[in-house]
This record gives structure tokens, C-alpha cells and sequence, in this order.
């Protein structure tokens, strides 16, 4: 199906739904921010500059896109006059204070509402919308999270090179790898046949909920494998699952115990996604809108991307 979406900031707007309520008081300012053509870690640096503090000391929930309006949360620490904050391109809309700093991946997820132009066909557009909706669509990364280099500055951390950056900026680029390595293993999985459904050994969960366990012992309607997340600590699957993953993770060359340094424990991803709340609305013969949430780490990029496959 053909159409396009991005044309412009207006037409992708993301909203961060934090898995948390903040305290209303401590030590941290707890800052919504409405920013257009910046990235989250432009946002931080700018931020660190007015203030004149190290950008470890600011804290966020998750990364937004550049080509969009993103409505996001930043923690600065109590001493920083909020007041002072004028930056082309960022508006701040609310100010409360919480205990402590933010952490990335402390969300429940994103809402979207995003603008599909030029559509060719709009009902079959609207029928492929609703079966992504019964059958989800592979959980890739997408391309905004190797930008700047970091897969590549990643790589090289973890064959031991030295690179002049900070630890924040270091776990962000090895995490880039374990991000890259996953997509490598989605991709192989999809070219075996062994997607949507889970294989002999997978560890899976169940749409609801976020922990994984052996498929063997999984219960559940609904069970979504998962993928690698490369770590020194992350959990191995049994059986025709992990022989995929040493393949995958010896094609890459990557050892896991190279992540010890960098402090990154790794983790599992579904290799499946799900729009909830989903709602579609026919703006003109060729435009739609369409309204949706997803957990987090999941890109709204990558379901449009999925839509628009032949």
C-alpha cells in the first residue's frame, strides 16, 4: 500500500505516558516539554549548557524523534532555575517536582497520532490497519536509534578501543549494538519461517504482560516470542531458539561477556508489537489520521513502515 507520513513535524505527534506518577516533591524538577526539530539528547546538552551542570545529572524517560512533535518529560536537580529555560524549538508546559532523577525506560509507553498522505487505496489502507491491529507487526528498531554513529562507536567500544566520551554516552552507543543485534536475529527469524509463532525453547510473554518465562511452562492466549537483547547477564532460551541466537550472535561477532565493562546486564524484546486503543479517521480521499498507544520501545515508524509492505 502506498502512501507517506512525516511530510512534516505536525503530521507525527508522540506523547510519553510515564508508568509512574511523580511525587510533587523532592530533590528533582520534573519538566513536560512540547519540543519540534530537536532530538532528546540535544535537548539535554542545551539544557546542561544553560545550567551549567553535567548532562548525567538530567534525567529522561526515552528518546523522541527529530521529525515530530514530541511531548516529553526532562528531571533537572531542584538547585536549576526552571524559569531561565528559553530554547528555540522546546516549550515548556509543566513544571512539578518528584524524589528523583528520571530513568529512561520508566514508561508505560508513547500515543500517537499520526497524519498518512497520498494514500492510494484507502480501503484496503483500513483493512491492513485492522489486521496489524489482530496480528501486530515485527518489533524492529528502527533507524533513529544507530543515528549519529552509535552503532558504530558502540562496536568498536566492545572490541575494546578507547573513545573520549562519557559512561552516559558510552552505554548509549553499546546499547545501539544490542539493539542492532536483535534486529539481525528478527530478520533471520522472519527469513526461517520461525515468525510470528514461538519455537521449541523460546522464552515468550504473554500480550499483557512484560515477563517472560520457558514456552514450555507459558500460559496465555497470546504468546509472543522474544528476541536477544545482548548482555553479561541476559536470560538464554533452550532448544531450535537458542541455536538461532548463537548463530546470530557469532555472525555478529559478539561476545556477551564483552558488555561486563559498559555495566549492561541485556534483556529480552518481543518480537512482535501491538497498537492498542487504535482509531482511524478518513480526513479526505487520500488522508487519513490515525490515533494509537504503544508500550514502550516499540516505534510507530516501524507499524507504518509495516503497513506500507508489499
Amino acid at each position: 500500500m502506498k502512501f507517506s507520513f512525516k511530510e512534516s513535524p505536525e503530521d507525527f505527534v508522540v506523547e510519553e505516558i510515564p508508568a509512574f506518577s511523580f511525587s510533587g516533591s523532592g530533590d528533582h524538577w520534573v519538566i513536560k516539554i512540547k519540543k519540534v526539530g530537536l532530538s532528546t539528547l540535544e535537548v539535554i546538552k542545551k539544557l546542561s549548557q544553560i545550567f551549567k551542570i553535567p548532562e548525567k545529572e538530567i534525567g529522561y524517560l526515552g528518546m523522541k524523534d527529530v521529525d515530530a512533535v514530541a511531548y516529553q518529560y526532562i528531571s533537572l536537580p531542584a538547585r536549576c532555575d526552571v524559569g531561565k529555560i528559553d530554547m528555540e524549538g522546546v516549550e515548556v508546559l509543566d513544571v512539578s517536582r518528584h524524589k528523583e532523577k528520571l530513568r529512561v525506560g520508566r514508561l508505560a509507553g508513547n500515543r500517537f497520532a499520526v497524519i498518512l498522505r497520498h494514500v492510494d487505496d484507502v480501503d484496503s489502507l483500513i483493512e491492513g490497519i485492522k489486521k496489524v491491529e489482530r496480528e501486530g507487526f515485527p518489533n524492529f528498531f528502527d533507524e533513529q536509534r544507530f543515528s549519529s554513529g552509535n552503532l558504530e562507536k558502540g562496536l568498536r567500544l566492545l572490541k575494546g578501543e578507547k573513545l573520549k566520551v562519557s559512561p552516559y554516552l558510552k552505554r548509549l552507543f553499546v546499547s545501539a549494538v544490542s539493539s542492532w543485534v536483535f534486529n539481525v536475529y528478527l530478520k533471520r527469524r522472519m527469513e526461517l519461517g520461525m515468525f510470528p509463532d514461538p519455537v521449541e525453547g523460546d522464552l515468550v510473554v504473554d500480550e499483557d504482560s512484560d515477563y517472560w518465562c520457558p514456552l514450555r511452562f507459558a500460559e496465555g492466549d497470546k504468546l509472543i516470542p522474544t528476541g536477544p537483547i545482548p548482555g553479561y547477564k541476559m536470560p538464554l532460551p533452550e532448544g531450535r531458539a537458542l541455536e538461532l541466537e548463537r548463530k546470530v550472535l557469532a555472525e555478529c561477532e559478539m561476545e556477551l561477556d564483552a558488555f561486563r565493562p559498559f555495566k549492561s546486564k541485556g534483556s529480552r524484546r518481543p518480537i512482535l508489537a501491538f497498537p492498542e486503543d487504535l482509531k482511524v479517521e478518513i480526513l479526505g480521499k487520500d488522508r487519513l489520521k490515525l490515533t494509537f498507544f504503544l508500550k514502550r520501545g516499540s516505534y510507530a515508524t516501524c507499524m507504518l513502515k509495516w503497513l506500507q509492505a508489499p
